[in-house]
C-alpha cells in the first residue's frame, strides 16, 4: 500500500533519477569493495528493472514515471541522460549490453538535425510545442543534457559509425 502510494503521488522520471544513478556509478571506482559491489548492482537494478523498460524501439526514451501513470511521448533529455548512464555503466562494469543501449539512444538522438546545427528536440510530455522541433541554440539546460549524452557515448562506443556521426 505504501508503495502504490508513493508511485501515485511522486514523480519517478529518468531525466532526474538518472543524474544520480550517474554519480552512484562515478564513485565505484573510489570505494571499498563491499560498497563497490553494491552501487554496481544498484546501478544495474536502475538500468535493468526500472530505466531500461521506458526505453522505446526507435531508441528515445519517455521520462519514466509521472505521478500515478507513465510519461507517453519520447524526451530528448531523458534519452540523453539514459544514453549516458548506460554508457557509463557499461564501461564500468565491462558488460556490453548497457553499452548497446546507449548507442541506440545516442543514433535516436542524432537523427533529424539540422544542418545549422540544431538539434531536433523532443518536448516533455505537455511542453510547448508538444511535437518534436528545432531547438534554439540558446536553450542551453536542454542543449547541455544532449551534449552530455552524446559526449559520454563519444568517449565509450566501439560502433565507430556512430563515432563518425557523433562528429559530424
Amino acid at each position: 500500500a505504501e508503495l502504490e502510494q508513493v508511485r501515485a503521488q511522486n514523480w519517478m522520471n529518468l531525466a532526474d533519477i538518472g543524474s544520480i544513478v550517474a554519480a552512484l556509478i562515478a564513485a565505484i571506482p573510489y570505494v571499498d569493495a563491499d560498497r563497490r559491489r553494491r552501487y554496481l548492482d544498484a546501478a544495474k537494478r536502475y538500468c535493468d528493472l526500472w530505466a531500461l523498460r521506458f526505453q522505446r524501439p526507435n531508441g528515445g526514451f519517455t521520462n519514466g514515471w509521472l505521478a500515478g501513470h507513465e510519461a507517453r511521448n519520447i524526451y530528448s533529455i531523458a534519452t540523453a541522460n539514459s544514453a549516458f548512464v548506460f554508457a557509463f555503466l557499461g564501461h564500468v562494469s565491462g558488460e556490453t549490453g548497457y553499452l548497446e543501449v546507449a548507442e541506440r539512444a545516442e543514433s535516436f538522438l542524432l537523427q533529424g538535425w539540422n544542418e545549422d546545427g540544431r538539434p531536433l528536440s523532443w518536448p516533455f510530455d505537455g511542453q510547448f510545442p508538444d511535437h518534436p522541433y528545432y531547438q534554439p541554440v540558446l536553450h542551453f539546460g536542454d542543449q547541455f543534457y544532449t551534449h552530455d549524452g552524446l559526449a559520454c557515448a563519444l568517449v565509450h562506443t566501439r560502433d565507430d559509425a556512430l563515432r563518425g556521426r557523433l562528429f559530424a
